[in-house]
């Protein structure tokens, strides 16, 4: 039972960290402390927009927000759904808690796909390109964080002994 509250919980941080909501995440930032609009900005600098480019994506992305919070509001809400159950331990509870969950993910994800191609179609191939490998670092540092936060949940056992006293 303790591996399986292991694996569970190592799964759930493990989709909030390869989930990551970017355009979705209130202006104010999310509880990470970022703010999706901020790394955009970041990103939309290294790319070299030009002025017009730049209008047009600032328009995209302002005019998808409308669309996609309510996404976004209804996979939290599903996330938090699943939490609760896994709590219950009722196993059907469960599954139906993570069903409703991906199909709100999937509209989350179906309508940032809509977007990125819209913001891909104002982009130049070299800013494509160098969007691109920006997106194979991030892969590469996250990659190496769940192999950090893996190597913690395997290492000497000592983690979370002070649970079950």
């Amino acid at each position: 039972m303790k591996k399986i509250a292991k694996i569970s919980l190592l799964g759930l941080v493990a989709a909030a960290l390869i989930v990551p909501s970017v355009w979705a995440c209130p202006k104010g930032g999310d509880k990470r402390g970022g703010n999706g609009g901020d790394k955009f900005k970041k990103m939309f600098h290294e790319l070299d927009l030009k002025k017009e480019q730049k209008e047009e994506i600032k328009s995209l992305m302002k005019n998808s927000r409308a669309e996609i919070m309510p996404l976004y509001q209804a996979r939290m809400e599903a996330q938090m759904r699943v939490n609760e159950a896994v709590h219950t331990g009722d196993e059907a509870a469960i599954r139906e808690a993570n069903r409703n969950l991906a199909a709100a993910q999937e509209k989350l994800f179906l309508q940032r796909g809509k977007v990125l191609a819209s913001v891909r179609s104002k982009l130049t191939p070299e800013q494509i390109r160098k969007m691109e490998e920006k997106k194979l670092k991030m892969r590469e540092k996250m990659k190496e964080k769940m192999g950090k936060m893996h190597e913690r949940w395997q290492g000497d056992g000592q983690e979370g002994e002070d649970m079950e006293e």
